[in-house]
């Protein structure tokens, strides 16, 4: 390395600081006498040098110099350590050893997979990225003399763009490793389901496999947990295909349940770990409990229960006061109250905030219904009932009921009715009201009302199942009957949000290295969601995992974010605090997630194309390679001219120079005897 001083910065200032010095050291030796005259223009001469270095070190002039390096050839190989690659550490000991006898240049030696990294150095194997090694070369390229890039790879990449048109001009030479043959491969690609089902309810999972190089019958099998519970025989017709297949399942329990679809291992079959693959299903009660409460059998139950019995997601049960009162969803009160006993009965359904359907008779005693509400009022007027009709309201716009049905129920037989007179203003949404004979009527038939949040629907009559049966006779079905009386309870059921506080992941099956969100919600008793409370939770896993998390307000629920966790499953309780703590359990799985392990076989044309477009060479023989670079890249050593500027205070011979000036001075005019 060798530096030239090229110039300092403009020197015509140079001359008044020297003239400047010179007058005073002269000044400042005019009078004094010395045995000799050339010791005083000695130590004239000194005194003035030093002067004239203080006078331009407070100048601060910037020095200029131009640097000549000769550099070697620079050499970059790169050796791939990812877990595609049944690695073989005797090509790259091999390659290491016939580089060393060549000399006159330098190799830089990396390995790589996710990152590069110098060799011997941990990194991560999961994932093979080609680009990075483009990104590396360039960047090497602009302050050293790279002559060649070698790269030993199978050619398999799982991140990164293309390699293929690289960024720089530095040739890329591949030594193609791994096996480029096509071996039996049993893929299952995915596994497709709904999140969650509702219990009784069936639903599908369907897999994606893809077969290639089969010849013998693939197996696949559905395993919920431990147990198989299904299986299909796939019969290859191709070497490789893509077969889709549908297991048709009606989850037994509550809760979440992890699926796996499993396909047989191959004979000869290097990938083991993608013939299996897992979905999570989480199965929900949403059947809502519906009590019907009667003095005993009555055509109209029957015809709400069978109305209903094809719903999945109602449950009927039926009971007399005489019996013990279960708790429900939804409440359908027949022919009530006629005593003291069911009266009571009356007044605590009015004053809970359960929905219920009220269907009234000519015996019942329906004015004491009017307590529900002020804005209710129902006036009897006598024993007797009338057979009124249905006239449809078609501004009626709580539920859809479509036309065809309207006119159809228009059209059954009249119910028969008590004879009341009902006010409610404007809350009482009426559906039918009722028609006397031809005498159409303001009395409500069949109608809607809702106080503080409760639902209860009004039916002014009894005697529905003739509708069913005129439905059936006309129609040969139940659907337009049927039709109303499900609407009415699905508009009941509607309203029995309870006020909870539930904790969920953002998805309950994740891969490794995928973050973990989770959530929570706490509703209240209006149905409000409300995120004021402190929310947290403990995540605990296997092993011994255990973390504390904190949730923190987001819109109008909560959110936590984990990160990233090692494989395994995870449970974790999370507690809402406020006068009453509210407590939700739930879980997520980190299935192991290994894209190196998807394929094995290498992909030599990938490295082909990458070292013809920067104009290397291809091969899987390390002497034909090496031979190619010797042949073709330039190892000569290059001269590089780079241009510093320092400035004079950081030129550190310049003061030394400058003590030497005065310190000499000194020690000369005190050995000549002069002070």
């Amino acid at each position: 390395m060798l530096f030239v001083l090229q110039t300092l910065e403009p020197i015509w200032w140079l001359a008044p600081i020297l003239v400047v010095s010179v007058l005073v050291a002269f000044l400042y030796y005019r009078k004094q006498l010395f045995d000799r005259q050339r010791n005083k223009i000695l130590l004239i001469t000194l005194r003035a040098i030093g002067v004239a270095s203080l006078l331009i070190l407070m100048l601060e002039p910037i020095l200029k110099f131009t640097q000549v390096k000769e550099e070697k050839p620079l050499l970059l190989v790169y050796n791939d350590v990812s877990e595609s690659l049944v690695q073989d550490s005797s090509r790259s000991a091999q390659l290491k050893s016939k580089l060393n006898t060549w000399g006159g240049f330098e190799v830089q030696w990396n390995d790589f997979a996710s990152i590069i990294a110098p060799s011997g150095d941990s990194i991560s194997t999961r994932e093979t990225n080609f680009q990075i090694i483009n990104a590396n070369i360039h960047a090497l390229a602009k302050d050293n003399n790279v002559a060649a890039a070698i790269v030993l790879s199978d050619g398999i990449v799982n991140a990164g763009g293309s390699p293929i048109y690289p960024i720089h001009k530095t040739p890329v030479f591949t030594l193609g490793l791994g096996d480029p043959r096509s071996v039996p491969d049993v893929n299952v690609l995915h596994v497709l389901a709904n999140r969650s089902v509702f219990k009784g309810n069936e639903t599908l999972i369907e897999a994606s496999i893809r077969l290639k190089k089969c010849k013998n019958i693939v197996q696949v099998e559905l395993f919920d947990g431990d147990q198989r519970i299904a299986q299909r025989s796939l019969l290859p017709k191709g070497d490789n295909e893509v077969e889709r297949i549908e297991f048709s399942i009606k989850p037994v329990g509550l809760g979440k349940h992890i699926y796996t679809v499993q396909a047989t291992i191959q004979q000869k079959e290097r990938n083991k770990t993608n013939n299996r693959r897992a979905v999570l299903i989480n199965v929900e009660d949403n059947q809502k409990q519906v009590h019907i409460l009667a003095h005993g059998a009555h055509p109209d139950i029957g015809a709400i229960k069978a109305a209903l019995k094809p719903q999945k997601t109602f449950s009927v049960s039926m009971a007399t006061l005489s019996e013990p009162i279960h708790p429900s969803d939804i409440y359908i009160v027949h022919g009530m109250p006629l005593n003291r006993l069911e009266l009571n009965y009356v007044e605590r359904l009015m004053r809970s905030k359960a929905p219920f359907w009220c269907i009234g008779t000519a015996q019942s005693r329906l004015a004491k219904w009017s307590s529900f509400s002020e804005g209710l009022q129902i006036k009897e007027r006598g024993l007797s009932s009338n057979q009124s009709g249905a006239v449809a309201d078609r501004a009626f716009t709580e539920f859809f009921v479509s036309p065809k049905s309207l006119k159809q129920i228009e059209q059954f037989p009249p119910l028969s009715s008590p004879y009341i007179k009902v006010e409610a203003g404007v809350k009482l949404k009426t559906l039918f009201t009722q028609k006397i004979g031809n005498v159409r009527s303001d009395i409500p038939l069949w109608s809607l009302y809702e106080k503080d949040g409760q639902r209860t629907a009004w039916l002014f009559g009894e005697g529905i199942w003739r509708w069913r049966m005129a439905d059936f006779r006309k129609n040969k079905a139940w659907d337009y009957a049927d039709e109303l009386i499900v609407k009415t309870v699905q508009y009941l059921s509607s309203s029995t949000t309870k006020n909870g506080f539930i904790s969920y992941p953002s998805t309950a099956l994740l891969d490794e290295g995928q973050s973990v969100i989770l959530s929570a919600e706490f509703t209240d008793e209006t149905g409000t969601k409300i995120n004021k409370y402190p929310v947290s939770a403990t995540v605990k896993g296997e092993n011994g995992f255990k973390k504390a998390i904190q949730f923190a307000p987001f819109q109008d629920i909560y959110r936590a974010a984990i990160g990233s966790m090692p494989p395994g499953k995870y449970t974790y309780q999370a507690t809402l605090e406020r006068n009453k703590p509210l407590k939700d359990q739930s879980f997520f799985v980190v299935q192991e997630s290994n894209t190196e392990a998807d394929e094995r076989v290498a992909n030599h044309s990938l490295l082909k194309k990458w070292s013809n477009n920067s104009k290397g060479l291809f091969s899987t023989s390390i002497d034909s390679l090496l031979l190619r670079i010797r042949n073709e890249v330039s190892m000569s050593p290059i001269l590089t001219a780079r241009n510093k500027s320092k400035s004079l205070l950081e030129f550190w011979p310049y003061l030394i120079f400058i003590v030497w000036c005065f310190s000499t001075e000194w020690f000369l005019r005190k050995y000549l005897g002069t002070y």
